[in-house]
């Protein structure tokens, strides 16, 4: 498939850009809606949202681009060539809770409520932009026969796999997982909303253990994984994030234990 949507005079739309415009939108969307939901103001959110994207986008480049240093240490050029592909989930993962981190806490606002507040439009908006990958034929799997396999251009085979016309793609199973999140996310504001039966950031902290243990497995599956020590980097971060979520759920645990018998 053509990378190329159409042209505007010199200036080439790519395909990539549209999506990722596409799937921002309906990110923003939901998360207006999650705002009136939660009873906060869609300005706050918005300006939020605001601040979440270019910093999301920095470091999703900047993951990439560290991650894949011996492509373009010699080719500066590239590294701002996001048409190409190459943003990295994690990067903006960081970079979208450091924008809240400052936000909230500029503002004296709850950081635990807004994460709830935009984790569905974050779980959609990775859903559908996962499909970017597919247009620019990255981000897939090993090959494989099997009938969903996708079709991979000869240009776009890594080395060693050039004689393979079929891939696993992971891209594919990534943004199912993303909008299976989506829904659960979903599913809980709207019924604590109506219950308040969840503590502050339970869904946020969901969001990123089913996303992690996910990610963990399927990274199994792709062929472009970067190797440190011996492991998969993803892996080691998905570890890393799962492990940050059991503590801070232990500790929460711990402390309402605490007050529990206090309160006796």
């Amino acid at each position: 498939m053509n990378p190329i949507a159409f042209f505007i005079g010199p200036l080439a739309v790519h395909w990539y850009g549209i999506i990722l415009a596409f799937a921002l939108l309906v990110g923003i969307c939901v998360s207006l809606w999650q705002a009136r939901l939660f009873g906060a103001t869609r300005r706050t959110v918005l300006y939020l949202i605001l601040c979440c994207i270019p910093t999301g986008f920095l470091t999703a480049r900047l993951y990439f681009v560290l991650t894949h240093w011996t492509v373009y240490k010699n080719n500066p050029l590239e590294w701002f060539s996001i048409w190409h592909g190459g943003l990295a989930i994690h990067g903006a993962f960081l970079g979208v809770v450091a924008a809240i981190l400052v936000y909230t806490y500029s503002k004296r606002l709850s950081f635990w409520r807004y994460a709830d507040i935009l984790t569905p439009g974050i779980a959609i908006t990775q859903a559908i932009g996962q499909w970017g990958n597919f247009i620019n034929q990255e981000a897939f799997g090993y090959p494989t026969n099997d009938v969903w396999g996708i079709y991979i251009d000869f240009a776009s085979r890594p080395f060693g796999f050039q004689q393979y016309d079929f891939f696993q793609p992971t891209f594919l199973y990534e943004s199912g997982l993303a909008f299976l999140i989506f829904l659960i996310a979903i599913i809980r504001n709207v019924f604590n909303n109506k219950q308040r039966n969840f503590a502050e950031g339970s869904t946020f902290l969901l969001y990123i253990f089913i996303y992690s243990a996910g990610r963990f497995f399927i990274e199994d599956l792709r062929i472009d994984s970067e190797i440190i020590y011996g492991m998969r980097l993803a892996q080691a971060i998905c570890l890393f994030l799962i492990a940050t979520v059991l503590i801070i759920c232990l500790k929460r645990q711990w402390l309402s234990c605490k007050l529990r018998v206090r309160g006796r």
